[in-house]
């Protein structure tokens, strides 16, 4: 794991170091540990079930996991394939870029995607708005709802191995207003802690 660690970009190395695991909740615990036992639950022969998180409108919690699934995957060298899509499709948010790029992400806008890369081991990744149609997954796969309005509203997935809800609060609700900045912020951390310790717990 160390040397994967020392393979981010020097940014992304030193806010992955930083995580407080033992800062996690007992109830988040209890939710994370559910999603570790599910998809360990469904590894064959090493090969892993699919992870698709869900939100609205795929813009910002949706993302921010995704994104960080890569990342953490890279780490723990676990060869998950991750996704994230919306039931309604929207624009991915400029704050979220603006936070990813502070903390050492590299990225480029490309027509309507953010290529991000966090090594230069491994390749960059197109990130944009999409809806759950558009991935065109067939089976072996288990979705994780990073919202609780999308969990409500989502219409049920054929095929789908399990269906769990890892809700964040939105951090769009601070939109314009001098909290913006800090509640963006304090998202991505949140969802970084809690698959820093998803991805370093799985088989």
């Amino acid at each position: 794991m160390v040397n994967q660690i020392n393979k981010a970009h020097d940014g992304i190395k030193e806010y992955i170091l930083e995580l407080k695991e033992n800062s996690i909740s007992k109830k988040r615990l209890k939710t994370l540990d559910k999603i570790i036992n599910e998809i360990n639950k469904y590894i064959v022969d090493k090969n892993y079930p699919k992870i698709i998180f869900i939100c609205t409108h795929n813009s910002t919690r949706s993302q921010l996991a995704e994104i960080w699934a890569h990342t953490f995957n890279f780490v723990f060298e676990k060869n998950i394939k991750v996704f994230s899509a919306g039931t309604f499709k929207d624009k991915f948010n400029s704050r979220v870029v603006n936070v990813l790029k502070e903390i050492g992400f590299k990225v480029k806008k490309k027509s309507n995607k953010f290529i991000f890369n966090f090594s230069k081991n491994h390749n960059s990744i197109p990130m944009y708005s999409k809806l759950i149609d558009e991935l065109y997954l067939k089976d072996n796969f288990i979705t994780i709802m990073t919202c609780s309005n999308a969990d409500k509203n989502c219409p049920v997935i054929p095929n789908v191995l399990s269906r769990i809800l890892l809700s964040y609060k939105d951090p769009k609700k601070f939109d314009l207003t001098s909290q913006e900045t800090k509640k963006y912020i304090e998202t991505s951390y949140k969802i970084a802690l809690e698959f820093y310790y998803l991805f370093k717990n799985l088989k």
